[in-house]
């Protein structure tokens, strides 16, 4: 079996309410990491994310532009990564979370492969922007390993929001709604 810990600075750290009815094990916490505290190693620890990362496509390039552009706002605009660890510890003098890897079929980054993926490609290109943001990190510790397949499931049906609902977000169709008047209504802004 193999074994790994992990000591990351860290800028917060907070536990989250979890369900007492689901475990008594089950522990969540949330912390926001720099960027450059992130591992080399955690390419490693991939087994329980369900998809395999690329580096090709919509969003894998929404996230390498957003650490190259505005590596200030990372943290704003990406969901980060989550990990499953067989122990973590908190030292609050240091600011520093310590997590133990122990068993790849079980521990490791469960969601955000294209995040770590995208952070480690740029790191090794030598991008010095990578290194400026700061990225969010949830981290699940007790998990039962029945359970990581529907918390994989689950965090992984998201689906990107469509341009014509951001738009609409945005304001960008408000002078053409108010020239259509009543019959904006019958026209579809935004999704659902």
């Amino acid at each position: 079996m193999l074994s790994s810990t992990f000591s990351l600075r860290a800028e917060t750290f907070h536990r989250l309410y979890v369900d007492p009815g689901k475990s008594d094990n089950l522990r969540r916490y949330y912390c926001v990491v720099p960027i450059s505290a992130i591992p080399d190693a955690w390419a490693n620890w991939l087994d329980v994310n369900a998809r395999e990362s690329t580096d090709k496509g919509k969003v894998p390039n929404a996230i390498r532009q957003t650490l190259t552009d505005q590596p200030e706002w990372f943290a704003e605009y990406n969901r980060g990564l989550t990990v499953v660890a067989s122990s973590v510890a908190w030292d609050n003098k240091e600011n520093r979370v310590t997590l133990e890897f122990k068993d790849r079929e079980y521990n490791g980054v469960l969601d955000g492969g294209h995040t770590l993926r995208a952070i480690l490609d740029q790191r090794a290109a030598g991008e010095e922007a990578t290194q400026e943001g700061y990225c969010n990190l949830e981290i699940f510790h007790g998990l039962e390993e029945e359970s990581i397949t529907s918390v994989v499931e689950a965090r992984n049906t998201s689906k990107q929001v469509a341009s014509k609902s951001l738009m609409n977000l945005d304001g960008k169709f408000d002078e053409f709604k108010a020239v259509l008047g009543k019959k904006a209504d019958l026209v579809s802004w935004k999704e659902n």
